[in-house]
């Protein structure tokens, strides 16, 4: 929990001040996923909430979400859990629709130790393209490094890959958006494979100026 709200601590830390950017927007929505710890035939499913910070400064983004879920086991011998995540995600655009993304991420569960809490540095891509003046639409993926683990082992390949579409007003002040976000974490401990799997979906509005 204490990494979690240090996470929280940075986002509003690094975020600028709405007087410096082109575009600001925070956003609210509802979530669905998938949670799995392969190795041990663990698996979970539930509902939550996420909210957003979306920021564009010339050739400058900045991405912060957060999300919160209970999840229900698939099996009667594992119990529920809560998961609290915090993603950041830094972009540099090199061309109009593609972008460099450098960023820190963090998910942990409650009761502790109930799933593997696990935090890491990412570095990816970032394409995003407008359909026309009132949508856009957007794919990411990144290569997650150094994941860390409260349990330990170490991880080899590991990715996150994400599809997004948004539709708005055209003075970008209000916007439905809608994601799906596939994250694979290969854990491995003592030579015996662990593979971490989530997917997610998310659908919400946001308010910009």
């Amino acid at each position: 929990m204490r990494r979690a709200i240090a996470l929280a601590a940075l986002l509003v830390a690094v975020g600028p001040s709405a007087g410096e950017a082109q575009v600001v927007r925070f956003g609210i929505g509802a979530l669905g996923m998938t949670y799995s710890e392969s190795g041990a035939g663990l698996r979970w499913e539930g509902e939550g909430l996420n909210g957003t910070l979306w920021v564009r400064y010339k050739r400058l983004g900045l991405d912060a979400t957060g999300y919160m879920a209970k999840l229900k086991p698939d099996s009667s011998d594992v119990s529920e859990m809560d998961m609290l995540e915090g993603d950041l995600r830094v972009s540099f655009s090199i061309v109009p629709a593609v972008a460099i993304e450098a960023g820190i991420g963090h998910r942990a569960f409650d009761p502790e130790f109930s799933a593997q809490d696990v935090g890491f540095w990412r570095l990816g891509v970032l394409s995003e393209m407008p359909l026309a003046r009132i949508a856009s639409i957007w794919a990411r993926g990144a290569y997650l490094i150094a994941p860390k683990f409260d349990g330990g082992g170490d991880a080899n390949l590991s990715v996150e890959v994400s599809l997004g579409v948004g539709v708005g007003t055209s003075n970008g002040r209000f916007r439905v958006r809608a994601d799906y976000e596939f994250q694979r974490i290969d854990r491995e401990v003592n030579g015996v494979d662990l593979p971490i799997q989530l997917s997610r979906a998310t659908i919400g509005v946001e308010l910009g100026f």
